[in-house]
């Protein structure tokens, strides 16, 4: 028979000798230690966290739940953007697509463009009034 000397914190050993893990110990020498957290992680027989759905990393701290239309979680829980344009940084929502930038920027153009072409039109008309006494 073996010789097994009770750890208090770890196991108590049978009448064989044999150690015999307290909760939450796992391992040949109980030196395991995984107890479930109901909001992130069970543990598997061999003492290792199971992560819930939505939690990654080690110790199941990473969260990510995926956003329909909006991004996906890859197996590590980083979050992957439908829109390409878009960065996980801002919650893949919070940037404008690179299209639309340059629709927004084509548009300014535009508009700048017709507020000139307007002026030239109003001092067009006064420098044609001037010599035509009809204008007033």
């Amino acid at each position: 028979s073996d010789i097994c000397f009770p750890e208090p914190n770890a196991y108590n050993c049978s009448a064989t000798g044999k150690k015999i893990c307290l909760d939450g110990h796992y391992g040949v020498n109980c030196s395991d230690i995984c107890f479930p957290e109901p909001d992130a992680y069970n543990c598997s027989a061999t003492g290792k966290k199971i992560c819930l759905d939505g939690h990654y990393g080690v110790n199941c701290s990473d969260i990510c739940f995926p956003k329909p239309n909006v991004y996906n979680c890859s197996d590590t829980g980083e979050k992957i953007c439908l829109d390409l344009g878009s960065s996980a940084e801002n919650d893949c929502e919070a940037t404008t697509s690179a299209r639309e930038q340059k629709t927004l920027a084509l548009l300014a153009t535009i508009l700048v463009l017709v507020t000139i072409l307007n002026v030239l039109c109003v001092l067009l008309i006064v420098v044609i009034c001037r010599h035509d006494v009809q204008c007033s």
